[in-house]
């Protein structure tokens, strides 16, 4: 079981590595959309219109473009002080426990903003009227990969857990 983990594991890394590029690239776009915007309210005391609602649309798809990394560095927040105290096995046991958690805790944010998105039904945004429901869709996707990147990650550490002589440092 462990080989297909780890090759799993490896490609997840890899596609949230290219999914997080995209997420960056995002972040620029509107960061710079936000200062020209600034610029042209200074200079040319005119907003750029609809880039309020735009941006409103995009933050979601921005921020899940990031997930998917985080889960596979396993940049999640630990407490490794009692898992540390009671040894090795029990800090991997800890560890996959918290996976666990984490991945339960990603299922019901990913079925729940599933459950939004479809909510949405036909609302716009409300200066230019773009459809709010696909950026909605692109970001429960987004959700979705995150969740598969995370199992993934959670069949790590379990099997770091059952074999702990095969462990990483």
């Amino acid at each position: 079981m462990q080989g297909w983990v780890k090759k799993a594991e490896m490609a997840a890394k890899t596609g949230a590595d290219g999914l997080a590029i995209i997420g960056l690239v995002l972040l620029l776009v509107q960061g710079f959309a936000i200062t020209g915007d600034a610029l042209s309210r200074w200079l040319l005391r005119a907003p750029i219109h609809g880039l309020e609602d735009l941006n409103g649309l995009l933050i979601a798809v921005t921020l899940t473009c990031f997930m998917p990394l985080l889960m596979a560095r396993r940049g999640n927040i630990t407490i490794r002080l009692l898992g540390q105290s009671l040894g090795p096995s029990f800090a991997l046991w800890f560890d996959a426990f918290g996976q666990i958690m984490l991945t339960g805790f990603v299922f019901v944010v990913t079925w729940h903003y599933g459950l939004y998105a479809l909510d949405l039904g036909v609302q716009y945004s409300p200066i230019v009227e773009i459809p709010r429901q696909p950026s909605a869709f692109v970001a429960t996707g987004l959700l979705g990969i995150t969740l598969i990147v995370q199992i993934i990650s959670c069949l790590a550490s379990i099997g770091q857990a059952i074999h702990p002589e095969k462990a990483q440092p």
